[in-house]
């Protein structure tokens, strides 16, 4: 069941991306009276909120929540990375090559053995998801379509910096050695996106890689009905056996003050 706590929705996308504190925070997308009646099977919830718990700040503000259909199938995509045992030695493989030319020219027989090519792992890449969602206007074309859609894209773009002095970049910050992205050692505080995904599967960080947004020629005086987004999202960092572990088994609550949302 999704319980929803104190739902506020916003009117201005550009005090949400460029000044979150302006604004209370903003629940959008599916609306609220039809997300009561829909499985939590069938639903997406992403928040966004810039990081908290940094050196020199308090705890982050809660910029947004996005509920969204799930449409279509989703797609999970794992990748390790393997290189040869002897390739990352210095000299080996010219030695190995040298000693082959010798060996052929020789004797005709190959100095290359099948345990010289062993491989060993050199690493894993984050988890990738792909996903299509699905925006339909019951109530507040706005509201339901053009906002989420709207703060999806900006998900993918920098903030302008302070005074209009360079950019902030979006995602979290990478200068952290904790498990959680908010805690920024450096007192950058980056933005912590989280995701959960019809409550069978959850990340409290994930980086937007990409928001494909297709509105449809359906439109009202504020614009289009409906919109299918195709949005593709990477876990924030490698992860390991049993976080892949937890992000399946363990219930998620997503953060946000008073729009947290629990799935029990």
């Amino acid at each position: 069941m999704i319980k929803n706590i104190g739902k506020t929705f916003g009117n201005a996308i550009s005090s949400i991306i460029n000044n979150p504190r302006s604004i209370l925070p903003v629940v959008c997308g599916v609306n609220e009276s039809v997300l009561a009646g829909i499985s939590n099977r069938y639903i997406l919830e992403i928040t966004a909120d810039l990081g908290g718990n940094a050196l020199g700040f308090g705890p982050g503000e809660h910029e947004f929540t996005i509920h969204a259909y799930l449409q279509d199938k989703i797609q999970f995509n794992s990748r390790s990375a393997w290189t040869g045992i002897i390739q990352d030695v210095p000299g080996a493989s010219e030695l190995e090559k040298i000693a082959d030319s010798l060996a052929q020219a020789t004797t005709g027989v190959s100095a290359i053995s099948t345990a010289s090519t062993q491989r060993k792992w050199s690493g894993s890449d984050p988890i990738s998801l792909s996903l299509k969602l699905k925006f339909e206007a019951i109530n507040n074309v706005y509201n339901e379509v053009l906002l989420p859609c709207q703060v999806l894209q900006g998900l993918t773009l920098p903030r302008g910096g302070v005074l209009g002095v360079g950019l902030i970049p979006p995602g979290p910050s990478p200068y952290t050695f904790t498990q959680d992205p908010s805690v920024a050692l450096t007192g950058i505080r980056g933005e912590r996106i989280s995701v959960n995904i019809g409550g069978f599967f959850g990340l409290s960080s994930v980086i937007v890689k990409s928001v494909k947004v297709t509105y449809e020629n359906r439109m009202s005086v504020a614009g289009p009905i409906g919109a299918e987004v195709d949005l593709e999202i990477e876990s924030w960092r490698m992860m390991t056996r049993e976080e892949l572990q937890a992000a399946y088994t363990e219930k998620m609550t997503v953060p946000g003050g008073n729009n947290a949302i629990g799935i029990v």
